[in-house]
């Protein structure tokens, strides 16, 4: 990973582009609205997705990445896992990859949900409950060949009358530094799934290693994450892209992370580049 130089300008000259930085945050899902989602889960099997992952939008997330990109998704499982270890065994063309599996939120709180209570759905993220039980989540992720553990710290994004992006936050303290603490006894780190300044503000209290969005980054967080060297993974054409789809607040929180980059970087935040690239066409 790179920290950016400061700048008013994102790229400001040919020598610092895009194609120089790692490329730590791509996504083989891709869905803008809630029924997009439904019809991956409901009905495309495992081995569809993940050859539609490889074949298309692993084509359009790779061909210019440095080093080793980091995966994250929702329902992956590990057949991302088993993608790494054809790559790296030559097996098949592509990168070296840091491979987080499926992400975890509290019993609930993730879809799918609304459906009937007789069917049994698929689910799109790991349940966990309780600290106990994050920390055993977190070592079996491990065993299967996780290297990072991901997290949804929040959901329900909104602003309040303070102009300020605010979330529903869903793991206690407890919960979330019991996940981050098992993780990095076993060695490796964790992502944080924040948008909101409120999710954003509980993974910093966990001591998650990187924030993944952070739309609602206030001025304080900002210094906070400054002076812990924590990493903000930023998905500023994603959020643009899916923004008109998904409407409410989207619009005007995807202008509001747009606007926190420069002050990001003003303030010294150490910087990744993430692209969510499953997430769009890829032709922006």
């Amino acid at each position: 990973m790179l920290r950016l130089a400061r700048s008013s300008s994102i790229f400001p000259s040919p020598r610092f582009s895009p194609d120089s930085l790692i490329r730590t945050r791509t996504f083989s899902a891709r869905d803008i609205t809630a029924e997009e989602y439904d019809e991956q889960l409901l009905k495309q099997s495992i081995p569809y997705r993940a050859i539609l992952a490889g074949a298309q939008r692993a084509h359009r997330a790779v061909p210019r990445i440095y080093g080793h990109p980091r995966s994250g998704n929702r329902g992956g499982h590990v057949r991302r896992r088993g993608r790494e270890d054809c790559n790296r065994e030559r097996r098949s063309a592509g990168p070296r990859m840091q491979v987080a599996t499926r992400a975890m939120t509290p019993t609930g709180m993730y879809p799918l949900l609304g459906y009937s209570w007789e069917l049994k759905v698929p689910i799109g993220v790991q349940y966990v409950d309780g600290a106990d039980g994050a920390r055993g989540r977190c070592a079996k992720q491990v065993m299967y060949g996780a290297d990072w553990i991901k997290y949804y710290s929040d959901r329900r994004y909104h602003f309040e009358s303070d102009g300020v992006l605010h979330s529903m936050v869903n793991f206690t303290d407890e919960e979330a530094k019991a996940i981050v603490d098992e993780t990095h006894r076993l060695g490796k780190k964790v992502a944080a799934h924040a948008i909101g300044s409120d999710g954003i503000a509980a993974a910093l209290r966990a001591g998650a290693d990187t924030i993944e969005h952070g739309d609602g980054l206030t001025e304080a967080l900002m210094d906070e994450m400054a002076k812990r060297g924590i990493y903000w993974v930023p998905t500023i054409t994603v959020g643009v892209y899916v923004a008109p789809g998904r409407g409410s607040n989207w619009e005007k929180m995807a202008a509001l992370e747009r606007d926190n980059f420069s002050k990001a970087l003003k303030k010294g935040v150490k910087i990744a580049l993430g692209t969510d690239a499953g997430g769009s066409t890829g032709k922006s």
